[in-house]
């Protein structure tokens, strides 16, 4: 649908009534067309840029289908010229692929409260009626009633109008980024893209509309940002800032080693679906990823899914193999910044202590700050997250020590920090992770982002 008739995110405002001389408002619309034929609708009239001009929106029932349509008007006296504009709603339903214009010329009544006359197809003879009655400015409110973002984050809100046939003809704008219908309700998702406070605005039919309502939105720093300034301050306290990293699909996108190593095994045994596999078909597990690219499920279960299977997990962490991965958008460049306000950096990963030097190449060749690695003990049989949780307790308990921040993938290592530093800022990329039993949640406080840093 044209982002004209999206409504908008809004607050109930009071509105005076049209000035005499103005149309611009709601009204009631009731036609016939020069077939016979006889639609209801309610339409938003907006003032044009010049003097004396209009626009037109309409919503209503042509029959039992949806009607809806543009146009645009102009007055001289009591006389409205009105020309439809677009191929689709009425002027589709009139003229098909003609070409020709809908237009319609009326008459205003004295008391501007209505207006009507003629309406039919440029050229032709034969003509419908229309008459426009004035109806009261439309209230809108949305729920919930106000609205707090993190830069870089989304929001959606829900919108109403009175009545509800108007929630169709509002124009809105400001930082909104996508409206849609769900369960028959009208959502709008908005977007924090800048910090500070901003002002949303629902517009009866058009940029040029009477503001019906506004909703203030505040954007605030994002968690990242906070961060960052949690380090200054623990260096201007005199205290050693430590950030923790994890590095798969926390710093290095991993998906790419998963679509080269699989590629790289479709062109062995010749299997097209392998040989183009993107990116965007990988996810975590292997048996969804090729279920993604095509693969059946009889195919993933039988030989073919398991020699494929052979194939991944033979290459998949080896060390060598670490150098396919490429760097999560903007994390080399969120770590300087770190570093730059006096941040201590400190990659704790479930790679095995073999992977050490490979590890350490791979951050140096991607360019990112220097930091102390700590890979898991190849004879650490407890698990990553009781690793990362140890190695955390260690750092903590050195001297002078403040952990400010941890960022981590899985939902399990992010509880482990959590709990080894309680006071720290857990962060959860949610890029690729492993599922967590239900009876096993998150602890409390681990703030969520998505994949990237922004």
């Amino acid at each position: 649908m044209n982002r004209l008739l999206a409504p908008a995110l809004v607050l109930l405002a009071l509105v005076s009534p049209a000035s005499a001389g103005d149309l611009s408002g709601l009204w009631d619309v009731r036609g016939e067309l020069a077939d016979g034929r006889s639609y209801t609708a309610q339409a938003a009239v907006s003032p044009g840029r010049k003097a004396g001009t209009y626009r037109i929106m309409g919503r209503g029932k042509l029959g039992s289908r949806a009607l809806v349509w543009r146009a645009n008007a102009k007055r001289q006296g009591s006389t409205l010229h009105v020309r439809h504009i677009g191929h689709g709603g009425l002027v589709g339903r009139l003229t098909g692929s003609t070409g020709k214009r809908v237009v319609g010329t009326y008459t205003v009544d004295a008391d501007e409260r209505g207006f009507g006359g003629s309406l039919g197809v440029e050229g032709e003879s034969k003509q419908g009626t229309v008459r426009f009655t004035r109806l009261k400015l439309p209230t809108a409110s949305f729920s919930p009633t106000s609205l707090s973002l993190a830069v870089g984050k989304r929001g959606v809100v829900e919108v109403t109008t009175d009545p509800p046939e108007a929630t169709g003809l509002l124009w809105f704008e400001g930082p909104v980024e996508r409206a849609f219908w769900e369960e028959g309700k009208r959502k709008i998702e908005v977007s924090g893209d800048a910090v500070g406070t901003h002002t949303l605005k629902a517009r009866l039919g058009s940029l040029t509309g009477k503001v019906v309502a506004e909703l203030k939105l505040t954007v605030g720093p994002s968690v990242l940002d906070r961060i960052v300034d949690a380090v200054k301050q623990a260096k201007a306290d005199g205290k050693t800032p430590v950030v923790i990293f994890d590095l798969d699909d926390t710093l290095f996108d991993t998906r790419y080693r998963v679509r080269d190593i699989l590629r790289d095994y479709g062109k062995t045994i010749d299997e097209p679906r392998l040989k183009t596999l993107s990116v965007r078909h990988v996810v975590y597990l292997l048996p969804k990823t090729l279920a993604r690219a095509g693969f059946t499920q009889a195919e993933i279960e039988g030989d073919l899914g398991k020699k494929i299977n052979a194939a991944w997990r033979k290459r998949m962490w080896l060390g060598a193999s670490h150098s396919l991965d490429r760097p999560m958008r903007g994390a080399r460049r969120y770590a300087e910044r770190l570093v730059a306000a006096g941040a201590e950096l400190h990659f704790i990963t479930g790679r095995k202590q073999s992977d050490y030097t490979a590890s350490l190449e791979k951050l140096a060749e991607d360019a990112f700050p220097e930091g102390t690695l700590h890979c898991k003990p190849n004879n650490f049989y407890a698990g990553t997250p009781a690793f990362k949780k140890e190695a955390t307790q260690k750092l903590r308990a050195k001297p002078n020590v403040t952990i400010v921040a941890a960022i981590d993938n899985e939902p399990g290592n992010c509880t482990a920090f959590k709990q080894a530093a309680p006071k720290a800022t857990v962060v959860w990329i949610r890029s690729q992770w492993k599922e967590m039993p239900k009876t096993v949640p998150m602890a409390p406080g681990v703030i969520e982002i998505p994949r990237g840093y922004r």
